[in-house]
């Protein structure tokens, strides 16, 4: 009997385990009554949309309603930026040394913009990040690549 799906016809995107851990928190910590509506606003405010549903689980087109109320159904918290990038950032260190592998930062780059809901454009290119950073052989610092992208130059 053959499967359906075989492993290699399979294809699973590298975020979709943090974007799936981050859902799963919210859940548990918001415990919503309507799963429906919570996982639409959820997903629409990790992808940078407004809500599609208010507190009241009233579909909304394109208002944000952002009084909240204590019956559950209201908008997820957004999990916090630094706790998105940290995660991206575990996933890739060096025996959890805040180093990453040179060969490492397209992918770092591309997972920050496809869970934080960027545009390519957000982000300077690879090879421009990868000539201000200081390597140490083929590897880069992580906290520094944290200030170089998410911190304001003084």
């Amino acid at each position: 009997m053959d499967a359906l799906y075989a492993v290699e016809q399979v294809h699973i995107p590298q975020e979709l385990g943090a974007i799936m851990k981050q859902y799963t928190k919210a859940i548990l910590r918001d415990e919503p009554t309507d799963v429906y509506k919570y996982s639409a606003n959820f997903f629409a405010i990790i992808s940078g949309r407004c809500p599609p549903f208010d507190e009241n689980g009233v579909y909304v087109e394109d208002e944000y309603a952002s009084t909240q109320s204590n019956d559950k159904v209201n908008t997820p918290t957004p999990v916090p930026r630094q706790d998105i990038i940290g995660e991206i950032f575990q996933k890739y260190s060096r025996n959890n040394a805040d180093t990453a592998s040179l060969e490492d930062l397209p992918h770092i780059l591309k997972e920050i913009v496809t869970v934080m809901g960027l545009k390519e454009d957000d982000l300077p290119p690879v090879a421009e990040v990868a000539s201000v950073l200081h390597t140490e052989g083929d590897f880069i610092d992580l906290l520094e690549l944290r200030q170089l992208l998410f911190e304001p130059e003084p």
